[in-house]
């Protein structure tokens, strides 16, 4: 699977994965610059490497974007997004509505 994956987590539960993919002669995978983004069934094994990184954090995340590329069938962290990160709502139905909810949980409501 050639691109940037993006794990997307709410309260530190999996929602959901994107795939993001640069346009032919470009390295940057934004839209602006001819990228594209699609929801993908990640592997349990990218979960996983993305699950572990979270457990560096000892803070309540709301939600967190582990961003990484598959390298020799490992997962190769890039960076983690846990301020202002674009969380695909758009692509992934339902994750908006986990958003929420967890939102909610986190408020002890």
């Amino acid at each position: 699977m050639a691109g940037e994956l993006s794990v997307i987590f709410f309260n530190r539960i999996h929602s959901h994965t994107v795939l993001k993919k640069a346009r032919p002669g470009e390295f940057r995978v934004q839209s602006e610059y001819g990228g594209s983004a699609e929801l993908v069934d990640a592997d349990p094994i990218v979960i996983q490497a993305a699950e572990q990184v979270l457990l560096s954090i000892s803070d309540p995340l709301l939600y967190a974007r582990i961003d990484g590329v598959m390298r020799s069938g490992k997962f190769v962290l890039m960076e983690a997004e846990l301020i202002e990160p674009y969380l695909f709502f758009g692509l992934a139905p339902g994750s908006l509505e986990k958003f929420v909810r967890s939102c909610l949980e986190l408020a002890g409501k």
